[in-house]
């Protein structure tokens, strides 16, 4: 599976940006209502991250009017900041060097911008059927 961006309805779905199903998509099917629990569930954690470290950091409580590759890299110094700043025992555990600055799981999303919404379709498919399966089901979510 791809990673994904996750947005709400507001966002088109796109093979790289999943948004949830639609109400009357979820309406008779359990495994959809799911995967909307799901990703409303991970949007929430996103928010909630963001909140801290924009109480931390007062660049993102306005717009950062710099090119997008510096923004990224704001985001990213922000981040291991902040990381910095919350762990008291080991303090060179963030200053390892990575290859090129940036760690492995960040990836561009230059080039895949494109209007394959079939595709789109197939990988939200893929999410909510995993979701659903024995090894992408929480153990209480059925209760």
């Amino acid at each position: 599976m791809p990673h994904v961006i996750i947005g709400d309805q507001a966002f088109p779905l796109k093979p790289y940006l999943m948004r949830p199903y639609s109400k009357e998509a979820v309406s008779n099917n359990a495994n959809k209502k799911n995967f909307n629990y799901r990703l409303s569930r991970a949007r929430r954690t996103v928010e909630n991250a963001f909140g801290i470290l924009a109480a931390r950091w007062r660049i993102f409580h306005t717009d950062i009017e710099v090119q997008p590759e510096i923004v990224d890299n704001i985001i990213l110094c922000c981040c291991c900041l902040h990381n910095m700043l919350r762990n008291d025992e080991d303090d060179n555990i963030f200053l390892q060097d990575l290859p090129n600055g940036v760690p492995d799981n960040f990836i561009s999303f230059e080039g895949i911008r494109n209007n394959s919404t079939r595709a789109a379709f197939v990988i939200r498919d893929k999410f909510c059927d995993y979701f659903s399966s024995e090894n992408g089901s929480l153990p209480w979510e059925n209760q």
